[in-house]
């Protein structure tokens, strides 16, 4: 409405414009004229006077007479009336030095010789001239007479009538001027029609880019959300199916935070190409924000849109190449069919945007259509995000210790510190559900420092040759800031940075970045342990070995849970450990519940296990039992205390 009332007052505006600025250049071209042939006509005048002037002195006969004119010589008179023809002169007044003045009108000439009497506006008016203003056209010039050796003997003052010439040439300034004006008005007219076109193509490039996403070329929220509707109701009149897919980008905010906003771009434009070559004809496809895509088509029944759904995924697996790296990814995909999962547009795309979601947060990379009842467990996941920010505002987290221990002497080598968050109906939070919403809600900073500065305060206080392992997360890393926050933990703690061993997964590892050497290295030259976690699971670990002289390998648990009953398993364990021995890197093997486990990888040599066989995560408060049954178990006093107790027992 502003924008129509804006234009209602530009037109209402316009056309008195264009009419004051005609009447403008009509005014200031008639003064323009008008002053332009009065001082031509006026020198033109003074020139012809002047030239008579100089002609009655050079003519010896004349010069004598006014030498010796008398008042009503008419010899005199008639010969200057004859010769002022030819000047155009009207009136003439003749003055000598002694005073004497000659005054006559010229008549106009006959007929006969020079055709039609001019149309002079002084014919006929002689004695009217003194009395009237001088029309148009008509100058009275005064010209001095000079002897044969140049002094004056008298002047001459002559009227002369240019009328006709006047009206000539302000004719054809006239014309000009309307030609001028018609000038104007097509220039005018010109710039007007220029302007409309240039404001339409606007308008049209707007309604184009309002309807458009910048960066992908792709439809946006707006252009998609007008394209959807009429889809479905396409599809309503013809009694069809249509699904809408709403697609997620794996960890793409880590990808823009690794290798910058060129790389991330490259990513939502190769997605855009990607979904545009495998689209048919009837599918529209739009960028909502961020990472989000929308994907819609009309579809047979709900295999259709799986293979659909299925073909998306494939295409965003391939690699996307950047500076000669692999920064592609996987995606989240969520469905939902029209009408079977919602009667309307915005249900439709609410419920496959709430899978989508859904899938993103257990892990991405598949894709899943919507089912009755996922808005519960959607509701259970956002009351476990509230209590996760509550309990990140409160510090509210617990830390509990696993025991590491040494498989040849079977003494306690340390804890792993994991950390705990409170249910909201007692109980703990399953570690695995709490952490990933963590990384999903962005709060792993917090999370890891909580776990940093807790577990080395607790460890502080335990005996020197006990180390403890802390889990740093990648998100740690790309922060930045993870080097000063050990520093300034270990100064505030009090404990040795030789006492931390730092566990980071393999997952750190891939991007193969700098940055995240750097860090490494740093925490390393501190004298901090750096221990490569769940190694044997990721993609290329011998790569990492070389790369980085880490401190510690440690043996993911799968391995040991599968060495019972595969041969394959344990075939790739010993592997694995006696490749460990070759490059002097001590090992600890995780997971380990049975004494057969233990008897094995010690007599391959690992160092080091943790698992439920040596006991489970305790709180910090239950610690002083196991360390002291360590302590005794070194000085040789088990058995001692045993029958102590035994003995207290009898005679209790």
């Amino acid at each position: 409405m502003k924008n129509r009332g804006m234009q209602i007052r530009t037109k209402r505006f316009t056309w008195p414009l264009v009419a004051a600025i005609v009447c403008s250049v009509y005014v200031l071209g008639t003064q323009t004229v008008e002053t332009s042939l009065d001082y031509f006509l006026r020198q033109n005048a003074m020139f012809r006077i002047q030239d008579w002037a100089r002609h009655i002195s050079d003519n010896l006969s004349a010069r004598n007479q006014i030498l010796h004119v008398k008042v009503g010589d008419n010899d005199l008179k008639w010969h200057l009336i004859r010769e002022s023809r030819h000047y155009n002169v009207v009136s003439f007044s003749l003055t000598t030095n002694t005073d004497e003045r000659i005054r006559a009108f010229v008549p106009p000439p006959a007929p006969a010789e020079t055709g039609p009497v001019q149309n002079s506006i002084l014919a006929g008016l002689p004695g009217m001239l003194d009395s009237m203003a001088a029309p148009k056209g008509i100058h009275t010039i005064t010209a001095a007479l000079h002897n044969r050796h140049g002094k004056t003997i008298g002047h001459i003052t002559a009227t002369i009538d240019q009328n006709d010439l006047y009206n000539r040439l302000s004719a054809s300034m006239y014309k000009m001027i309307v030609l001028a004006i018609a000038a104007v008005l097509l220039v005018i007219f010109i710039f007007w029609l220029a302007y409309r076109q240039t404001l339409a193509d606007a308008r049209r490039k707007i309604t184009h880019l309002s309807g458009r996403d910048a960066t992908t070329g792709l439809a946006n929220r707006q252009g998609f959300a007008r394209q959807f509707q009429e889809l479905l109701e396409e599809a309503r009149e013809n009694c069809r199916q249509a699904v809408y897919l709403h697609i997620d980008l794996d960890k793409f905010i880590k990808k823009k935070t690794t290798h910058g906003y060129e790389a991330a771009t490259e990513i939502l434009r190769e997605t855009a190409r990607r979904l545009s070559a495998i689209a048919p004809d009837d599918a529209i496809i739009c960028r909502m924000n961020g990472d989000e895509f929308a994907f819609a088509m009309p579809v047979r029944d709900r295999k259709h849109a799986l293979r659909m759904g299925e073909k998306i995924q494939s295409a965003l697996r391939e690699p996307v190449f950047w500076n000669g790296r692999n920064i592609g990814s996987s995606a989240s995909i969520g469905a939902a069919i029209y009408p079977h999962d919602g009667h309307t547009a915005s249900l439709v795309e609410q419920r496959a945007a709430m899978v989508c979601w859904a899938v993103n947060s257990n892990g991405g990379n598949q894709i899943r259509f919507y089912e009755p009842g996922i808005e519960k467990r959607l509701y259970r996941e956002h009351q476990m995000e509230t209590l996760l920010e509550e309990t990140v505002k409160s510090g509210g987290f617990e830390m509990h210790f696993q025991p590491l221990v040494n498989l040849s002497s079977g003494s306690l080598y340390g804890f792993e510190a994991l950390i705990r968050m409170p249910g909201p109906n007692g109980g703990l939070v399953n570690p695995d559900e709490f952490i990933s919403m963590a990384e999903r809600m962005n709060l792993m900073d917090e999370l890891g420092a909580f776990a940093l500065r807790e577990g080395c305060r607790i460890a502080a206080d335990w005996p020197d040759h006990l180390r403890i392992a802390i889990n740093l997360s990648p998100t740690q890393f790309e922060s930045g800031n993870l080097v000063d926050l050990v520093r300034q933990t270990l100064k505030e703690t009090g404990l040795p940075a030789h006492r931390l061993e730092a566990e980071v997964t393999e997952n750190l590892m891939l991007d193969d970045s700098p940055f995240i050497l750097e860090q490494l290295k740093a925490l390393k030259e501190m004298g901090v342990n750096i221990v490569l976690d769940d190694f044997g699971t990721g993609y290329s670990s011998l790569n990492y070995l070389w790369q980085f002289p880490f401190d510690k390998l440690k043996i993911d648990r799968a391995f040991v849970t599968a060495m019972n009953t595969s041969s394959q398993a344990r075939s790739i364990l010993r592997a694995m450990l006696l490749m460990a021995r070759a490059l002097n890197i001590p090992v600890t093997a995780e997971g380990i519940e049975t004494e057969e486990q233990a008897a094995w990888l010690r007599k391959l040599r690992c160092a080091t296990g943790q698992g439920y066989l040596f006991g489970k995560p305790l709180p910090a408060t239950e610690l002083a039992r196991i360390v002291l049954a360590d302590w005794r178990h070194e000085k040789g006093l088990t058995s001692q205390a045993n029958d102590e107790d035994t003995a207290g027992k009898r005679s209790a």
